[in-house]
C-alpha cells in the first residue's frame, strides 16, 4: 500500500520590519516566536557580565530606542536617555547621527518659546525625539529658566506636556510625548545626581556611562588622516503599522534583570521596546546587542570599543 504524500500547507505571507538588514530573511519577521524546545533564543547568562561594550551595539540600541514609538504598548510613555562620558570621546557624535531620521530633532539647545513650537511638532506627529549632544548647555543660563526648561522634558517623556505657565491650563490640549536623549560629561550628572533624584528626573531616564577603551583612537585617526569607520544602523520610521510586543516571559525577565539598580518603570518599558524593535530587526542578534549593553547600565560602567 503507497504512503499518501503529504499535501504542502501554502506559505503564510509575513511581515518584514522596514529595517531589517539585507538577507536577514524571516529573522526580521514581526512577532515571531519560538517554539518550545526549537530554535529557541539563548539568553546570555547575567551571572559574569562583559566589560567592553562594542559601539555597533551602543549605536543599535540608541536607534532602536528612537523607533521604540512604534511598538504596541499600554504605556504611552516614551522615556529617555542620558549618556555619559568624559569630553571628546564621540556622545555628541553618536546622538546625533540620529539626524538622517525626519523625525528626529537635533539640537544644540532649546529655550521656552522654541519648546512650545516643538510641542505643537510633536503633537502633529513631526518629531518623535528630541537629541541634546550636551545637555550642559541648557543648564548654561538662568537657574530659575533651567529648571523650567528641565521640568518640560520631564513631562515630555513620561505624562507628556501640555501647557506652559503663560498658557491657561482650561485649554483642552492633547498631551506630547517625545524621547529625549542627551550626552553629558561625568561631572555634570555628578553635580545634578542629588537633584534629579529628589525630583524625579532620572528615574525616567535609562543611564548609560562609558570611557574609550583606546582613548587615544581618535588622535591616531587624526594623524592616519582616516576618520573612524563606525557603521550605523538603520531603523526605517513608518507609520503605516505598530510593531507588536513578541518578547516572551524569559525574555522578559532577562531584559528586565539587565537594568540591575534602574529598575524604574518607564525605563523598563522604554528598553522592553527597544528589545521588541532589535528582536524584529533580527532575532539572531538582539540579545548580544542587550548584552553587550549591560555594563554600560551599571555603577562602573563600560569600555568602549571603536
Amino acid at each position: 500500500m503507497r504512503a499518501q504524500k503529504r499535501k504542502k500547507s501554502p506559505q503564510q505571507p509575513h511581515t518584514v520590519y522596514p529595517g531589517a538588514a539585507p538577507g536577514a530573511g524571516r529573522s526580521g519577521q514581526v512577532g515571531t516566536r519560538s517554539a518550545p524546545g526549537r530554535n529557541r533564543t539563548i539568553l546570555p547568562s547575567l551571572a559574569v557580565k562583559p566589560t567592553h561594550l562594542p559601539v555597533s551595539s551602543l549605536l543599535s540600541f540608541i536607534h532602536a530606542a528612537h523607533a521604540s514609538w512604534m511598538v504596541e504598548s499600554p504605556w504611552s510613555e516614551r522615556g529617555g536617555i542620558l549618556v555619559t562620558a568624559p569630553p571628546g570621546q564621540l556622545k555628541t557624535t553618536m546622538l546625533y547621527s540620529l539626524e538622517r531620521y525626519n523625525d528626529a530633532l537635533c539640537t544644540s539647545d532649546i529655550n521656552i518659546r522654541s519648546m512650545k513650537s516643538v510641542r505643537d511638532m510633536v503633537l502633529d506627529g513631526r518629531y518623535k525625539s528630541m537629541v541634546f549632544g550636551e545637555l550642559e548647555k541648557l543648564y548654561a543660563r538662568n537657574p530659575a529658566t533651567a529648571q523650567n526648561i528641565e521640568s518640560h522634558l520631564k513631562q515630555f517623556v513620561e505624562e507628556g506636556l501640555r501647557h506652559f505657565s503663560h498658557e491657561d491650563s482650561a485649554i483642552p490640549i492633547m498631551p506630547a510625548r517625545a524621547m529625549v536623549l542627551a550626552g553629558m560629561t561625568p561631572s555634570m550628572f555628578g553635580q545634578h545626581y542629588t537633584g534629579w533624584n529628589e525630583n524625579g528626573f532620572l528615574r525616567r531616564f535609562i543611564c548609560i556611562q562609558y570611557i574609550l577603551d583606546n582613548e587615544k583612537a581618535i588622535l591616531d585617526a587624526v594623524h592616519r588622516w582616516s576618520k573612524i569607520n563606525i557603521t550605523t544602523p538603520v531603523f526605517q520610521s513608518n507609520g503605516s503599522f505598530m510593531l507588536p510586543y513578541n518578547l516572551t516571559k524569559e525574555e522578559s525577565r532577562w531584559v528586565c534583570d539587565l537594568m540591575g539598580e534602574q529598575q524604574h518603570s518607564t525605563p523598563m518599558v522604554l528598553i522592553k521596546k527597544v528589545a521588541v524593535v532589535l528582536k524584529s530587526q533580527d532575532e539572531r542578534t538582539w540579545t548580544k546587542i542587550l548584552f553587550d549593553l549591560s555594563p554600560a547600565l551599571g555603577k562602573n560602567g563600560a569600555k568602549l570599543v571603536l
